[in-house]
C-alpha cells in the first residue's frame, strides 16, 4: 500500500547579536502504513506495510564569526521515532517501541581559524557526537553512540593552486558506523575507520 503522510513543521530563524547567527525547527510527522521490513528468528526477512510510526523532533543551529578569523558552528538535533502500531505477527508486537537505529540526539561542532599565514586558508577543527539508539525493534540492546574528533587544515598557495590536510577520528576512537543485534545472530557492527590522515594537492584552471 501507499504510504500516508501528515507531517508538521515550524521554524525560526535570526539574529541574537550582530555575529551570532540562529536557526530552531520543530517538526512532527506521522506515518500510517509505513513500510518495514520484519526479520524472522532464521534471518529471513518480511517487508510489510507497518499500521503506524510517530516521527518528532527539534533542530537548533548557532553560528558566528569574528572579524573572519574566527568562527565557529554548532548543530543540534534532538528526535524521537516510535511504532505507533506495529504487530508482525500474533506473537510479536512492537508497538510503543523506538525504531531501531534511530538515536535520539546528534550534534556536530566546528571551530575555524584563519590565520593570515594560510593566505585565506583555515584550520578547523569538528566534534561529531552521536547519541545511543536502539539495535533492534525489541528494545533489547543498544548502541552507546560515539564521540569523534576531526581536523582540517588549507593553505592557498596561490589563487590555482592549494594545498589540503584532514585527520580523521584524531583520538583513534573504536565505534561504529552501523550497529544492529538479531536473536540468531547476536550484535553486529560496521566498524569506522581508525586514525586516518588524508593529505593533497589541489589545481584549478
Amino acid at each position: 500500500k501507499p504510504v500516508k503522510s501528515d507531517s508538521y513543521e515550524a521554524g525560526i530563524r535570526g539574529l541574537v547579536t550582530n555575529h551570532l547567527n540562529y536557526e530552531l525547527s520543530l517538526y512532527h510527522m506521522t506515518l500510517t502504513d509505513d513500510i518495514l521490513t520484519y526479520q524472522y528468528p532464521d534471518n529471513t526477512r518480511e517487508t510489510v506495510n507497518a499500521g503506524e510510526t510517530s516521527h518528532q523532533g527539534v533542530e537548533v543551529t548557532l553560528s558566528t564569526s569574528v572579524e573572519k578569523l574566527f568562527s565557529a558552528a554548532v548543530n543540534y538535533s534532538y528526535s524521537k521515532h516510535t511504532y505507533e502500531d506495529w504487530q508482525p505477527n500474533d506473537n510479536v508486537n512492537y508497538s510503543g517501541n523506538e525504531m531501531k537505529a534511530a538515536p535520539r540526539d546528534i550534534a556536530n561542532t566546528r571551530l575555524a581559524y584563519r590565520p593570515a599565514f594560510l593566505n585565506k586558508g583555515r584550520i578547523e577543527l569538528e566534534w561529531v557526537h552521536l547519541g545511543h539508539y536502539w539495535m533492534d525493534d525489541a528494545n533489547t540492546h543498544q548502541y552507546d553512540g560515539h564521540d569523534l574528533l576531526n581536523l582540517r587544515a588549507n593553505y592557498f598557495i596561490n589563487s590555482s593552486w592549494e594545498l589540503f590536510a584532514r585527520l580523521l577520528n584524531v583520538s583513534d576512537e573504536r565505534y561504529a558506523t552501523y550497529a544492529s543485534y538479531s536473536a540468531r545472530s547476536g550484535s553486529e557492527y560496521a566498524p569506522g575507520s581508525p586514525r586516518t590522515v588524508y593529505a593533497g594537492i589541489s589545481a584549478q584552471f
